[in-house]
Order: C-alpha cells, then sequence, then structure tokens
C-alpha cells in the first residue's frame, strides 16, 4: 500500500524544511513525498534540490499554479500511491509512527478514508531542544480510556520510550508536543467509533473530521473531480461534504493525535480570512441544501471554542 503525501507550499522555506523531516523520519518506507511548489523566490527550489540527494521518496515540481486547491489537484494527478495523505508546509506529524497506523486502519478495516484528531500548536517552540519530546498527545474523557490505544492497534513500543511516556508539561502544566506549546486540541469524536447515521447528524450540525487527517483513496478522489478552485479557504470542507454527501464513502476513525497544526494558516491568519471562510462555509452549506445554514454554521464556530480547553 503506497501512500502519497502532498505538501502544497509557496515562500515557505521556514518550515518546509520541518515538514521534510517529518516525513523522512516515519517509520513506514512504502510512500512517496510529493512537494508542489508555487515557484517561490525564497529559496524554496534549492532547498528541495538539496533535501532530495538524500531522500529518495521526494519528487517535486516548482512552477506557478493557480492558488492552494490547483497546486493540490496537480498533486493528485502526479500521485502513485494508493492513499492521499496532505501535510501542509508550516506543519507536522506527531510522531514517527502516523503512517504506520494508518496503513495498519486501512489494512484492517473496509473502507475509503481513515481521520483521526490534530493539535495546533504556537508557531515557535518554548522548550530546550533537551527537553523536546516526540510524546503523542490523546485527551479522552475518563470513560474511554486509555488514552494511548496502540496496544489494542496492534502496536507495541519500548518501554521508556517517546512514545510510551505520558503527555509533556512544564512547571505551569502547559502541554508541548515535539516542544511546541498546544493551542488548541481537536479531538473529533469523545464517544467512540461513529455509525454512518450518526456522521451524517453531525454534518448537519457543522461537523467535518480535521481535513489534513482525513486520508482516502486515490481513486475515490479522482472520481470526484478533485478540488474546487473558485474558492480560496473553503474548498476542503466542500470535498469533505462531497466525500460524505455524495460519494458516501466509508470512513473509519483513528482515536490519536497525528497531525500538528500551526497557528496562523490561510483559513486562521487573519480576522478577514476567518470572515472570508464563514462566508464560503456558510454558502457551500446551501448548496448541499443544509436544513438550517445558519444554525450550521454558528455551531461550526461555537463547537471550536472548547477546544482551546481540552486537556
Amino acid at each position: 500500500m503506497l501512500f502519497s503525501i502532498i505538501t502544497v507550499t509557496y515562500n515557505r522555506a521556514k518550515t518546509l524544511l520541518r515538514a521534510l523531516n517529518s516525513v523522512a523520519s516515519q517509520q513506514f518506507s512504502d510512500y512517496e513525498h510529493l512537494v508542489i511548489d508555487g515557484n517561490s523566490t525564497d529559496g524554496t527550489a534549492e532547498l528541495l534540490r538539496e533535501f532530495a540527494w538524500h531522500a529518495s521518496a521526494l519528487r517535486y515540481v516548482c512552477e506557478p499554479d493557480q492558488g492552494v486547491y490547483d497546486a493540490i489537484n496537480k498533486g493528485i494527478q502526479m500521485a502513485r500511491g494508493e492513499i492521499i495523505a496532505l501535510l501542509h508546509a508550516d506543519d507536522f506529524y506527531a510522531d514517527a509512527y502516523v503512517l504506520q497506523r494508518y496503513a495498519h486502519a486501512f489494512e484492517t478495516h473496509d473502507v475509503d478514508g481513515v481521520y483521526s484528531d490534530l493539535v495546533y500548536i504556537a508557531n515557535s517552540p518554548r522548550l530546550e531542544q533537551h527537553e523536546k519530546t516526540n510524546t503523542v498527545i490523546r485527551y479522552l474523557p475518563r470513560r474511554v480510556r486509555p488514552a494511548l490505544p496502540y496496544q489494542q492497534m496492534g502496536f507495541s513500543f519500548p518501554m521508556g520510550s517517546a512514545y510510551a511516556r505520558s503527555t509533556r508539561t512544564n512547571s505551569q502544566g502547559r502541554h508541548f508536543i515535539q516542544g511546541y506549546p498546544i493551542i488548541r486540541n481537536w479531538v473529533t469524536h469523545r464517544t467512540g467509533q461513529p455509525d454512518n447515521r450518526e456522521l451524517l447528524r453531525l454534518i448537519q450540525q457543522g461537523w467535518m473530521p480535521p481535513h489534513p487527517t482525513l486520508l482516502v483513496k486515490r481513486d475515490v478522489l479522482l472520481q470526484t473531480g478533485g478540488y474546487q478552485t473558485d474558492k480560496k479557504i473553503a474548498s476542503d470542507y466542500e470535498m469533505i461534504l462531497r466525500l460524505f454527501l455524495y460519494q458516501h464513502i466509508r470512513t473509519y476513525y483513528l482515536p490519536v493525535t497525528t497531525y500538528c497544526m500551526s497557528m496562523g494558516g490561510l483559513s486562521n491568519g487573519s480576522l478577514k480570512n476567518i470572515i472570508r471562510k464563514s462566508w464560503e462555509d456558510f454558502q457551500i452549506m446551501k448548496q448541499y441544501h443544509f436544513r438550517h445554514p445558519v444554525l450550521s454554521l454558528a455551531w461550526k464556530n461555537i463547537s471550536k471554542i472548547p477546544q482551546f480547553f481540552m486537556r
């Protein structure tokens, strides 16, 4: 099972190396990493050329495109893998076993897509280098423990390894992952594996899985026709609705944090972008005939507030 990891970038050389290293450190070798660069002017091409010397799985193109979603579509067309994953240039994987867990989920469940949880992190680390850890952060209500269900997913880690240790905190009780403070904790489900009826109910309320954690079979994405390029920010939300409501994809929820997303990205980098995203979300809800799009949009945004306080 070959995974195609697509990273879209434009003038993000300062963070791109972190994303490249995150992929290269994966303990699952059956993948290719496709970087679609929009003809950056900050040395990205030189960085990719140098990194490719010792990363045989890396392929890249540096040429103009029509924006993020056009570049993602280009990556999907280039991909050779059966499974498509997206890793943004500002982000990184939570640990070295992310692809291994996804591969296990696809192999043991008859599904079209697998999604998991993510955390939003501050843009700069707050721990000293020697204090950093690859600890996987996963929060669950007490009734759903254990919080790190690796054993039941078929994995085991050496005792004392970074992946077997508990959540890392500093003296102020702040939570960190790989040295970066966790700002927001997006736990997708807290009541176990949802069935199709429950997912449809949640979607009508404005729910969506964290888009970068949703890995989907390439042939399914090709059947959709790709991401719409007429939207600046919310085409990922439209794609999720198309997959769930029109394609009726079968999914599996992987109850672990796999993805670290930097604050200040395209969707939340400014008040202007937040307003534009909400407007695009509203238009998409009307396009998909939501019963109460205003209420769904309100709940979609309000439901994010507890994520800043969950530990």
